[in-house]
C-alpha cells in the first residue's frame, strides 16, 4: 500500500538505497531487502512489536526526497458512535511533546503512526532514530487505542 505519492522521479534517491540498509543493519537486520517502487523504495521490517514500512520517496514538488517510515496499528471501531471520539483522540495525541516527531494519521480506514524527514542533509543516525520512534509510539499505543475505542488491531 502505497501511502505518500509525490510525483515523478525528479531527484535520484537510489543513492540513499545504502544509507537506508546501513540504518536497519544497524537496527539487528542482517540483509534488509527493498522493493523499488513507483515512487522510490520500500523495506518492510518488524521491530519492536512493530510492523512498520520504511520508505525512500521521490518529491518532484520540493525536488528532495523523503525518508518516511510509517506503522499501520488499528483499523476504526467497527461502533460508528466511536469514530469521532477516535478522531479527537488522535489529534490530542499529536499534539503531545513526548511522541516527538511521529504523529497519528489515518488512511481509508486505518489509523497508523509515522515520521518523515527530508533526505536534504539527512544522516543514517536520523534514519535509526525516526523507525525507533515510529515504533516505540505503535508499541506503547496500538493496546490502548484498541481497548479504548474497540477498535480492531492490524497485527
Amino acid at each position: 500500500m502505497n501511502w505518500f505519492h509525490f510525483g515523478s522521479r525528479v531527484q535520484k534517491i537510489e543513492r540513499y538505497r545504502d544509507m537506508v540498509d546501513e540504518a536497519l543493519v544497524s537496527l539487528g537486520y542482517k540483509t534488509p531487502e527493498s522493493v523499488e517502487t513507483e515512487n522510490g523504495f520500500r523495506w518492510e521490517i518488524s521491530y519492536g512489536n512493530a510492523y512498520i514500512n520504511v520508505e525512500l520517496l521521490r518529491s518532484k514538488a520540493e525536488g528532495v526526497g523523503l525518508f518516511a517510515a510509517y506503522s499501520p496499528i488499528l483499523r476504526f471501531p467497527t461502533e460508528k458512535q466511536l469514530i469521532l471520539p477516535m478522531y479527537r483522540r488522535l489529534l490530542e495525541l499529536n499534539n503531545y511533546y513526548y511522541i516527538g516527531p511521529v504523529k497519528f494519521f489515518v488512511y481509508e480506514d486505518v489509523v497508523a503512526v509515522g515520521a518523515s524527514k527530508s533526505l536534504k542533509n539527512i544522516e543514517k543516525e536520523d534514519m535509526v532514530d525516526i523507525v525507533e520512534a515510529v515504533s516505540f509510539v505503535a508499541d506503547e499505543y496500538n493496546d490502548r487505542l484498541s481497548e479504548e475505542f474497540s477498535a480492531p488491531k492490524i497485527r
